[in-house]
């Protein structure tokens, strides 16, 4: 059974720590602004601190969340993170944008970092379900981390600035 308690906890944590590090990322921009700026697979510009201040937030979450689900939902976020951030960082000159650009690629033979991407979450999603105990589909499906997501997506949808891809 689901505790809504806790689900609402570990969103509101989540949010608030995914929103002081957006906040923090977006004043100090480290590195340099062009950094944390590119252009989408539908040419709309787009800010890239959204993905590791969503990043740190959902793991502040995953702490506080199910102690069963925990290790799972930890691996899924940090590979999705480290992945977008590779993504963001080794594909910055990639002219290719969306999926499906990088499955042509990866079809002739080319890995991008979108690919890697791309392989990389779904291995660590791969592995995530591996970690969970029996019947991990029930898990999947009851888990706080979906409501988390799903409240992360609503949230991010719903800000002005920020384009949420996926």
């Amino acid at each position: 059974m689901i505790d809504v308690a806790r689900t609402l906890r570990t969103a509101a944590l989540a949010a608030g720590v995914s929103l002081a590090a957006r906040a923090a990322l977006r004043r100090t921009r480290p590195g340099s602004a062009q950094l944390w700026e590119r252009e989408n697979y539908a040419g709309r510009s787009v800010d890239l601190c959204a993905g590791p201040a969503v990043t740190v937030g959902v793991a502040a979450g995953v702490l506080a969340a199910d102690p069963g689900t925990r290790g799972a939902a930890l691996v899924a976020t940090l590979a999705a993170g480290a992945c977008g951030a590779y993504d963001d960082l080794a594909g910055a000159c990639d002219p290719r944008r969306g999926f499906r650009a990088h499955l042509g690629a990866l079809r002739d033979g080319e890995l991008t970092s979108g690919a890697v991407k791309l392989i990389g979450i779904s291995a660590a999603g791969l592995i995530a379900g591996a970690l969970l105990k029996a019947r991990a589909a029930d898990k999947l499906l009851a888990d706080d981390q979906a409501l988390l997501r799903d409240a992360f997506r609503i949230l991010l949808d719903s800000a002005d600035d920020i384009t949420v891809v996926g």
